[in-house]
């Protein structure tokens, strides 16, 4: 998983490895015992009834396995806190003193909710990226920020893409540590006129131009 692959890049011991495999797999058994609609639902738009009951899952797994003695506690951790944030505006504890197990789970946890839309509007690959980069340091611990954003390709190369001056482009190269700016080669224009010489666009020079959507 997107955790377990921080967590070894971070080199933190095999157990405690370990210990985070099992909770990021477990971490949402409490979702199980709730009956909220979720998908594609923004949280904060529930009625205060619904709302409360989504915010209880954490709890709701963790009470079903915390005497559970082949679990450690910092996977028990894990899924009684993978919502939280480092500022504590998180749920159910508003906990900031989060174990670097929860904190690398709830930034993954956030990632994969955002981008299939689980109980927030579905957002796309760099939406995310950009939520999380500016929030580094606010919601999510900046080094498991790096250590993410570091393997995540945002617009794979090969990647044909659309700008938002409506320019179709092919994604060439990477530019590491800023995986929503990558390095393009235009194609064709607005206009859908194929550019007869090869023109390559560098994202993280080229401000003004972003990734509108990708096509292929």
């Amino acid at each position: 998983s997107m955790a377990m692959l921080v967590a070894l890049k971070m080199r933190l011991k095999h157990s405690l490895v370990h210990d985070i495999a099992v909770g990021c797999l477990l971490h949402d058994i409490g979702m199980r015992y709730i009956t909220v609609p979720y998908e594609n639902i923004d949280a904060e738009k529930l009625d205060d009834k619904d709302r409360e009951e989504y915010r209880k899952h954490p709890v709701y797994g963790y009470s079903a396995l915390k005497s559970e003695n082949w679990l450690n506690k910092e996977s028990k951790e894990i899924i009684l806190c993978h919502h939280e944030r480092l500022d504590g505006s998180g749920f159910p504890l508003h906990a900031k003193d989060l174990s670097i197990g929860v904190k690398i789970v709830s930034l993954c946890d956030f990632f994969d909710e955002a981008i299939c839309g689980i109980c927030m509007e579905r957002m796309k690959v760099h939406e995310v990226v950009e939520f999380i980069k500016v929030n580094s340091g606010i919601l999510f611990d900046t080094s498991v920020v790096s250590e993410l954003l570091d393997f995540t390709a945002v617009y794979p190369s090969k990647s044909v893409v659309i700008t938002n001056g409506g320019e179709c482009a092919v994604v060439i190269k990477q530019n590491k540590g800023f995986p929503e700016r990558p390095v393009l080669q235009l194609l064709s224009d607005k206009y859908g006129k194929n550019y007869e010489e090869a023109i390559i666009v560098d994202l993280l020079e080229c401000k003004n131009i972003f990734i509108e959507k990708v096509i292929d």
